[in-house]
Parts: structure tokens; C-alpha cells; sequence
């Protein structure tokens, strides 16, 4: 009889210890899940210094300097939007407010997420394998490996020529590290996208991610 009784307590204390354990399993996961997702505007640091403007966030280790004059707001569009002082938005809708009529706009995003997140693996894939790029560029869409800070980026260059009113390229430049997806992007629209481009490319220079 007491041995009954003892394989019964074991088996309760073990089932109270499996319970026990998925419970605190689950608060963990959900903690996790809590803590992914866009790094936002307020989480960046703001750093003057001889009269130029950058913004770092810690956990990211992403540091990069904001073009001279131009303002950098929270947007639903990037972590961080980088406008210049002549930006007017080509529609007066917020999910093209990214779209320049006049002036310059570039997102700086990044984002916390799984190693098994779609667009982390997509990314991750094509910089181990750049071979997988070739033959995937068209006159539409162009894709290359590109260095910028030491380090290889997936760069994608879209033509938008959808609207006969304003033309024109969004380039979008991905990284990914230690489950963190990066995002650079300039939309090069208007009668300054040529300028844009450079002023876009200079700004690439100044992207540091530890």
C-alpha cells in the first residue's frame, strides 16, 4: 500500500514539476515575444558635436549621422525619418508620406526579432550566399552585396514607374546580426532625386553598427 502511494506522489510531484516548468516556459516566451519588434524614435540617443547630429540606440549598437540641416522625426515608416528642409510629400497620405514632391527623405530602421522571423532568414540567406542574387535583377528590380562600415549589406534598388506624375527609385539597403534586421532606406522621387541619390550615398558612409 505505501508503495502505491509513493508511486502516486512521484507521479504528482512530477506532474506539478512539468506544469510548473511550461508555465514558467511560457511567461518566458511571452516576455520574449514582448521585447521584439521596431526599435522606436524615443529609444535612439541624440549626440551634438561640433555642430553635426547623431543618433545611437545601445542594444542595436546602430550609430549614424544625420545630414546637415535636415530634421529627424519618429515616423510610422522607419525607427527613425530623416527629412531634408525642402521635403514636401508628393501625396498627403501616411503611407506614402515617404514620397518626396521636392526634397530628400531616408528611414533608418531596426528591429529586434527570432532568428526563424521570414524577413531576418531572407536577408540572412542571400548575404551567406550571394550566388543565390544571380540572375535575380531585372530592369525593374536590381539586387547586389554592397560594403558599408566593414560590413556586407543586401542592397535592392526598385523602379517605380507606376505614376507619370513622379517617377522614380526606392533603394533599400538590409543587414542582419545577432537577431537584429536593419533597414535603409531612400525614396528617390521629384526633381532632387539625383541629388537625393548622393546625398544618400554619402550617408551610407556614416552607418556604424557594432
Amino acid at each position: 500500500m505505501n508503495k502505491i502511494v509513493k508511486i502516486i506522489a512521484g507521479v504528482v510531484l512530477l506532474l506539478v514539476i512539468v506544469g510548473l516548468g511550461f508555465f514558467c516556459w511560457q511567461k518566458w516566451q511571452q516576455k520574449q515575444e514582448e521585447s521584439l519588434g521596431y526599435i522606436q524614435f524615443e529609444e535612439f540617443n541624440k549626440q551634438e558635436s561640433n555642430e553635426e547630429v547623431y543618433f545611437e540606440n545601445i542594444e542595436s549598437g546602430l550609430k549614424f549621422k544625420v545630414p546637415v540641416g535636415w530634421t529627424a522625426s519618429a515616423s510610422q515608416l522607419a525607427s527613425i525619418a530623416l527629412s531634408s528642409p525642402d521635403f514636401k510629400p508628393f501625396k498627403d497620405n501616411p503611407s506614402a508620406a515617404s514620397v518626396p514632391a521636392t526634397g530628400c527623405w531616408i528611414g533608418v530602421s531596426a528591429k529586434k526579432t527570432l532568428i526563424d522571423d521570414f524577413d531576418y532568414a531572407e536577408v540572412k540567406k542571400y548575404l551567406d550566399h550571394p550566388d543565390l542574387l544571380t540572375g535575380m535583377s531585372s530592369e525593374e528590380s536590381k539586387y547586389a552585396i554592397v560594403d558599408i562600415g566593414g560590413k556586407k549589406m543586401l542592397q535592392k534598388n526598385l523602379t517605380v514607374n507606376d505614376n507619370k506624375e513622379n517617377n522614380g527609385n526606392i533603394i533599400d539597403v538590409e543587414f542582419v546580426q545577432s537577431n537584429k534586421l536593419y533597414f535603409i532606406e531612400a525614396d528617390l522621387f521629384g526633381k532632387d532625386k539625383e541629388k537625393c541619390l548622393q546625398i544618400f550615398n554619402d550617408f551610407l558612409t556614416t552607418i556604424f553598427i557594432k
